[in-house]
């Protein structure tokens, strides 16, 4: 997948191609670069994470504090047909990001808790990218937006 991203700027720049992208799972719709490139990341979900996860991890010193965030990173991301779920983390994450203008850096406080994910459900790509993607993303709606410790 990164491969992908990759290639398709090395040929914009190269004057080969353009950074719009049309696939008839996502509905009779051209996407913008970035727009396309986040509807083939939470199709194939998986493989994006694997992919980016050593990538991700390089910038880390503490493992076990990545894991924790990394796995609340990938429940809050908005994808297609999920279902409500809760995780446990050793970090209280929701709180942490909840206050996005609090002065930095600094660390999120350590305390077991488990958080309620209740993701809006689509199990349409086409109305997930056209809901979600097309007009949710001014509305922050790529991420779960009703979350709570429980």
């Amino acid at each position: 997948m990164l491969q992908y991203v990759t290639g398709t700027l090395d040929d914009y720049i190269l004057g080969k191609g353009d950074l719009y992208f049309a696939d008839a799972r996502f509905g009779d719709i051209y996407l913008p670069f970035e727009e396309a490139f986040f509807m083939c990341a939470v199709v194939e979900a998986e493989r994006f994470y694997a992919e980016l996860k050593p990538c991700a991890a390089a910038f880390f010193t503490d493992a076990e504090l990545f894991e924790d965030l990394y796995r609340y990173q990938i429940s809050n991301v908005t994808l297609p047909g999920a279902l409500p779920h809760d995780e446990t983390f050793l970090y209280r994450w929701a709180a942490y990001f909840s206050t996005p203008f609090a002065p930095f850096p600094r660390l999120p406080e350590r305390r077991k808790n488990t958080v309620r994910f209740i993701p809006e459900r689509y199990d349409d790509l086409s109305d997930f990218c056209r809901e979600v993607v097309w007009y949710g993303k001014s509305k922050n709606r790529t991420t779960v937006q009703n979350k709570s410790e429980v």
